[in-house]
């Protein structure tokens, strides 16, 4: 299958180069993510990213939101971005576990994880619902102190 990525318009120009960026990571650790992905922005506090199936996504095989709030904290924001996304490539992978973070997920995440050489990005496998809401509250409290001096 030939390699199609579509972008919405909606994503920046940076963003579009850290998905291609974390796609590339991804294959060359092996890993068969989806040849056919739909990237768009999500409105959700809640979830830093999701992933949707074939049986759910219109415009591609899997489609592939990730969290417009990403940005608020500008120091991180592409760490951030490619974090969420390649958690969210791996979930592109076909799994037979009713557990979306356990099987191929999880096997893979784990090659992700033994190939990173910084331990900060060790998110690709713990990343939690609450990431997205700390790193909010984070940004918030800075933005919050920087306002008192």
């Amino acid at each position: 299958m030939e390699e199609k990525y579509i972008f919405s318009r909606g994503l920046s120009k940076d963003e579009k180069k850290w998905i291609l960026e974390s796609i590339e990571y991804v294959k060359t650790l092996n890993i068969p993510i989806s040849k056919n992905i739909y990237f768009k922005h999500c409105w959700n506090f809640i979830e830093s990213g999701w992933c949707e199936t074939e049986e759910d996504s219109v415009k591609a095989e899997c489609t592939i939101a990730l969290s417009i709030y990403l940005n608020y904290y500008p120091d991180s924001f592409e760490h951030d971005f490619k974090e969420v996304c390649i958690h969210e490539l791996l979930h592109t992978i076909k799994n037979r576990s009713k557990d979306p973070h356990k099987g191929s997920w999880l096997k893979y995440a784990k090659i992700v994880n033994a190939h990173n050489d910084s331990n900060d990005l060790k998110h690709y496998y713990w990343i939690t619902p609450n990431f997205l809401m700390n790193h909010l509250r984070r940004a918030k409290k800075d933005r919050y102190s920087k306002q008192k001096h």
